[in-house]
């Protein structure tokens, strides 16, 4: 079977501020499909998608748009033909639920959505139009992704990609709880993951659940093949993400005032904990300490920052993470990094590259860190960026990636019952 359509669900691409990454692989996507529709689940803050795509590629509003009120959703989400047992089957095969409002109203809510979705006409008559050679893609593995139990029927293809956030069901902001997963997993063809932390995760938590697992990673494709870059005394650290209780960026704080170091510390993004992080960094009261904070800036912008030279070491971290592209896109410009070991970003990340830091590391722990690397003489800080730039080429370059999995997409086979 030549499959030549793809139907892409995405959190909130091309609308919404985020998913930036998602841009590169359509780009390969778009050159070996003849068609691919985009269904993004909400708009992610923002009303105007972006712009600039191929002509093969077909973006529809978001399944919860404008038009959508709670009113609405419990009509089109209870009064429909699609299917529900699979859904109450997980309620009844996971009590705790009930005693839990929280999981409970998710799993309601979801269960409204993913019946609306099913019975959205401009999904389904896209499926009409050319059933036969199309192939369902979740691009994350929640909240939409509970719907493939119902496309199961059509015989098509249904993969899925997990990354972190959608994967681990410990996260507190997941409230320890996706609804569907073990749904989806049971219902999709193949479960794609980034790193292969996260597909022995899914292997550990579902031992019975014979889907296969497959690695494919992301990348970032090459912006630059010149790194100028002289040593100076001040340590010149940057780091990029939301601002939340995950990225743990107190930790950074906590370090800079435990170092007497020269540093200069510029944090891209922004998040609901900003505020904090202002006051926190306005307290840092020694003048060997530089803090820069310009908020989220355009991703060509950020490629601008990184590209100049000027940056000595990324940070990372986070709690919990699947491959951060932050951390792919430092390699791609020779910048060292250093990582907390979650996630996939020991795979990506060593002492040859950076350091892999302690997932639960002190600031004080993190601050001698900062002493070790800074007291590196030149030519091994040297030897460390070719280094960071040759890892991003052997695992985390998009032009090779990006092709092996659509090498892997078209060649998708799949039992017609």
């Amino acid at each position: 079977m030549k499959y030549d359509t793809i139907i892409l669900f995405t959190s909130a691409f091309p609308f919404g501020h985020g998913e930036q990454f998602i841009e590169t692989e359509l780009n390969y996507l778009s050159k070996e499909f003849k068609r691919i529709y985009i269904f993004p689940y909400y708009y992610g803050g923002n009303h105007k998608a972006r712009e600039g795509y191929p002509t093969n590629v077909f973006i529809f509003e978001p399944f919860r748009n404008k038009k959508h009120t709670f009113v609405k959703l419990l009509y089109k989400g209870l009064f429909n033909t699609k299917t529900f047992f699979p859904y109450l089957n997980e309620l009844l095969r996971k009590p705790a639920l009930i005693i839990q409002p929280k999981n409970l109203f998710a799993w309601f809510r979801n269960l409204l959505h993913c019946r609306m979705i099913l019975n959205d006409k401009r999904l389904l008559n896209c499926i009409t139009e050319d059933n036969s050679h199309m192939i369902f893609y979740f691009y994350w593995g929640h909240r939409p992704s509970g719907i493939s139990v119902g496309l199961k029927k059509t015989g098509n293809p249904i993969i899925a990609r997990f990354h972190g956030t959608d994967l681990y069901e410990e996260l507190k902001i997941n409230n320890y709880y996706i609804p569907f997963q073990e749904l989806t997993l049971k219902s999709i063809t193949q479960a794609i993951f980034i790193s292969r932390h996260g597909a022995e995760y899914i292997k550990q938590k579902y031992k019975e659940i014979k889907t296969p697992l497959q690695i494919f990673r992301l990348g970032t494709i090459n912006k630059k093949t010149s790194f100028p870059w002289e040593p100076s005394d001040t340590l010149r650290m940057i780091s990029c993400s939301i601002v939340d209780e995950n990225k743990q960026l107190r930790i950074i704080v906590q370090a800079l005032k435990n170092s007497d170091l020269p540093i200069m510390w510029t944090h891209i993004g922004d998040g609901p904990l900003m505020n904090d992080l202002k006051g926190e960094c306005q307290r840092i009261d020694k003048k060997n300490i530089q803090v820069n904070l310009p908020g989220r800036i355009p991703n060509p912008r950020v490629h601008e920052i990184l590209s100049t030279g000027q940056f000595d070491l990324f940070i990372n971290v986070s709690k919990s993470e699947g491959t951060p592209f932050s951390i792919m896109e430092a390699l791609s410009y020779a910048i060292p990094v250093f990582a907390t070991s979650v996630g996939g970003s020991p795979e990506i990340i060593d002492s040859t590259c950076g350091r892999v830091l302690n997932a639960n590391i002190s600031g004080f722990e993190l601050a001698q860190c900062f002493n070790e690397f800074y007291a590196l003489d030149p030519k091994t800080k040297i030897e460390t960026r070719m280094n960071a730039r040759k890892r991003w080429n052997d695992m985390c370059n998009a032009e090779v990636n990006y092709n092996k999995f659509v090498s892997f997409l078209k060649q998708l086979k799949i039992d017609r019952v």
